[in-house]
């Protein structure tokens, strides 16, 4: 597989290989002769310890999931853990390397979370990339503390869901007035972004993805598992404003996964 990218930036993944459509992620695994496909050090641990046999089925449902896991490691540090150090058959959940501080808090989660040994236990891939899309959207952080200088002490109270509606409209007309100015108030590549986030937008993913930004939710740090602040959804509409000329919206942060 390989990553494209060019200076807007625009990514690509490219090169799929042997990658086929069967129109089932499972796979009858009967012999060796099956070739289960893929790089062996990415695969997932249900399917790299997979045993033929005459009734044995190999469920890939998840397994392209925990393999994104990997890859974002690659990105984040330049190094995969499982080309080296560690191996999908035998690793613990609690040997994946501290990834940076630089990475916000609900995005080294997701990593986390992508990489569980139990496929049920894995986040779906929607759902991990809202979260990554919310923290580059400047849409999360500290969300909690949002939802208490509103004066909500419920974050599934009718009125959190209408504030979350309102951001999410607001984040639309952000949007459509960037793609109908002359000038690239939103980048190319953000407006693709933005394009995919709504494609799959639906309420109980959104609160799901939501949960990451709150305090109580569980996060992997450097002595195990705790609570984070970062950058909050109320700043993040204080440094978004509109022009009353021509309504367009000025961004007065840029867009950096931070």
């Amino acid at each position: 597989m390989k990553l494209m990218v060019n200076d807007v930036p625009h990514l690509v993944i490219s090169d799929f290989g042997c990658a086929l459509a069967t129109g089932s992620w499972k796979v009858k695994y009967f012999d060796d002769s099956v070739d289960l496909g893929g790089n062996r050090k990415t695969r997932a641990p249900e399917v790299v310890l997979a045993k033929p046999g005459p009734d044995v089925i190999v469920d890939f449902r998840m397994a392209d999931t925990w393999a994104a896991g990997t890859l974002a490691y690659e990105i984040f540090t330049r190094v995969n853990p499982f080309y080296s150090r560690l191996d999908s058959a035998t690793y613990k959940e609690e040997d994946l390397p501290n990834l940076s501080r630089f990475i916000t808090k609900p995005v080294r989660d997701v990593i986390y979370n992508l990489l569980r040994r139990d496929p049920e236990e894995r986040l779906l891939p929607h759902i991990a990339a809202n979260v990554v899309s919310l923290s580059l959207l400047r849409l999360g952080g500290d969300f909690q503390t949002f939802l208490s200088s509103s004066g909500l002490s419920n974050v599934f109270a009718i009125s959190a869901e209408k504030i979350l509606d309102d951001v999410l409209f607001l984040m639309s007309a952000e949007t459509m007035a960037a793609r109908s100015s002359p000038s690239e108030v939103i980048s190319r590549a953000e407006q693709q972004l933005r394009a995919t986030f709504f494609s799959r937008l639906n309420r109980d993913h959104i609160w799901e993805a939501v949960s990451y930004f709150l305090p109580k939710h569980p996060l992997h740090t450097d002595g195990g598992f705790g609570d984070v602040t970062d950058t909050s959804l109320a700043d993040a509409i204080k440094d978004i404003t509109l022009n009353n000329n021509n309504g367009i919206v000025h961004r007065y942060r840029p867009l950096v996964l931070s």
